[in-house]
């Protein structure tokens, strides 16, 4: 049963844990040459939801853009704040979620 709406695009990535940040980076180096975007990543733990959200914002000087994280480790208020900026970013944003956060999320654009 398709639970994804019909409009929106997603992409499944298989990687190898050595090459995995590499291949992500460059999906989003893509992603976000062409404006306007809003891009959710999802990944399968609240810890690794956040290492990656932290490693990414500490280059993000180089890559131009902030990562947005929304996990279980995060108060109820930092959730908040975190998909509100997300909704509010205008037309460019990127956020990295895990995936029980995810449900029930609802982003206009995205």
């Amino acid at each position: 049963e398709e639970q994804t709406h019909l409009h929106v695009e997603q992409e499944l990535m298989v990687s190898s844990q050595e090459s995995f940040v590499r291949d992500l980076f460059a999906i989003l180096d893509r992603e976000t040459s062409t404006k306007p975007y809003k891009i959710i990543v999802f990944f399968t733990t609240a810890r690794l939801t956040g290492f990656m959200a932290e490693m990414f914002n500490s280059v993000s000087s180089l890559t131009g853009h902030e990562v947005l994280e929304m996990h279980s480790r995060k108060t109820q208020k930092q959730r908040e704040r975190s998909s509100e900026r997300f909704r509010r970013r205008g037309e460019d944003a990127v956020m990295f979620s895990s995936d029980v956060t995810a449900r029930g999320m609802d982003y206009p654009d995205v």
